[in-house]
């Protein structure tokens, strides 16, 4: 999506937004060795695209993909426990010298209904639980179990024609093909499934759904997950995509609202930043620090030396100087991964509206920006139809929330406990 009056363009991509604290798009060698003028070559991102499944009335196809992402659960389960037994030196026959034949036989005997697509997707991902797990399930950690709703997975390929994920047209929207299935079961090994309508408003997906349709950008992998409760299926498209990026202090990061959920993302030409959690603090201090400051005054009470001592808790409570600290904060992280990516143009495109410092956050953003050689352009007039970020900043703000009286209780338990034991 292109900023108006700003060279800069987000990626075509709807990837789930970061949650607080993700350290994706941190330093990122070679980008902090690279010195100004010196290029880059293109650079591969994976990219996951969140699709809505469109299953209404076929109760079917439902209970088939259900039975499915069923077998593939069990599927992973048993190969995760044959690797454990080779890991451990077990072997079906040892004669034979084979270091996978349990993998082998699991495969031959266990893998039911899948498609050879789709148990080779959940061998996959066991073999990348072990690599990640592997040495702490031999020093004596439980094996790592997928459970009754998992999800379905199937793999791509770089070629159509092998692939067994595939995005046909039927009239004015997608289909999703899957070659979940043996070939043995009714119907064939290929499941097609309607994608939720809509997606020729949606300017991420449709890009990236055409270039499906056509080829020119291949799918990896179709994970498949359920929803249950709400009688809903979506689908992660996992694809590459090649970018070509600029010399280091040429790149170009843009911050403003992204997409339908109206997070607060900085985007650059390979990374992105979530600063939703810092906009959500911010306003969580404007609306609650007075009330603060107010209980930890009646909880001071009344008693000799008490007003020095009144006003050195109530300073530290001060609503001023906590916002200015959170936009400090945030300021001098943003501008830091702006220089780890090297970004030498920063576009402020939105920051939300209501009742918020946006002043000062702009005039901190300035300088820090400033002694980092980082141009600052503020967008923010530019007539653009935006996405707002009041639902993001609320849902942050129930989620803080929720984390504070969590908190509390913790505390309120441990005390007890204490009392009790003394």
């Amino acid at each position: 999506m292109s900023c108006p009056g700003s060279a800069q363009s987000f990626p075509d991509s709807s990837l789930s937004a970061r949650v607080p604290g993700d350290t994706r798009g941190g330093l990122q060698p070679p980008c902090a060795r690279q010195s100004p003028g010196s290029s880059l070559e293109a650079r591969r991102q994976s990219r996951v695209l969140i699709v809505k499944l469109d299953m209404s009335g076929d109760e079917t196809l439902w209970r088939r993909l259900r039975d499915l992402a069923w077998d593939a659960m069990r599927y992973r389960n048993l190969h995760a426990r044959a690797i454990w037994a080779e890991a451990v030196g077990l072997r079906v026959d040892p004669a034979k010298g084979d270091p996978h034949d349990l993998t082998k036989h699991v495969r031959r005997g266990e893998k039911g209904r899948l498609s050879g697509s789709a148990y080779a997707s959940a061998e996959r991902e066991v073999r990348g639980m072990w690599t990640r797990d592997g040495r702490r399930i031999l020093a004596g950690a439980p094996i790592s179990e997928w459970h009754q709703n998992s999800s379905l997975s199937v793999r791509g390929h770089v070629r159509r024609e092998e692939s067994g994920v595939r995005l046909e047209q039927r009239g004015a929207g997608f289909v999703l093909a899957l070659q979940a299935q043996a070939h043995t079961e009714p119907g064939g090994s290929w499941l097609r499934i309607p994608l939720a309508g809509g997606k020729e408003i949606d300017q991420y997906q449709a890009r990236a759904l055409l270039g499906m349709l056509t080829w020119t950008v291949p799918i990896r992998k179709a994970v498949v997950t359920f929803r249950p409760t709400r009688g809903q299926a979506l689908v992660r498209l996992t694809y590459d995509r090649v970018i070509a990026l600029p010399d280091v202090g040429a790149r170009v990061a843009t911050l403003g609202p992204l997409g339908r959920t109206g997070r607060l993302m900085c985007r650059s030409e390979q990374a992105e930043l979530d600063c939703t959690h810092d906009l959500a603090s911010v306003r969580q201090i404007l609306d609650h620090g007075e009330g603060l400051r107010r209980r930890a005054a009646a909880q001071l009470g009344r008693f000799r030396g008490g007003a020095r001592v009144r006003r050195r808790v109530l300073a530290r409570l001060s609503t001023s100087d906590r916002v200015a600290t959170a936009l400090h904060t945030w300021t001098i992280r943003l501008v830091r991964w702006c220089e780890a990516q090297g970004v030498g143009t920063l576009v402020v495109v939105a920051i939300g509206g209501g009742d918020w410092p946006a002043h000062q956050f702009m005039a901190q953003l300035a300088y820090k920006a400033a002694d980092r050689a980082i141009d600052l352009r503020d967008e923010r007039s530019a007539k653009a139809v935006e996405p707002s970020t009041d639902r993001a900043i609320k849902a942050e703000t129930k989620r803080i929330q929720k984390r504070s009286r969590q908190l509390q209780t913790a505390v309120r338990t441990l005390r007890a406990a204490q009392q009790e034991s003394q």
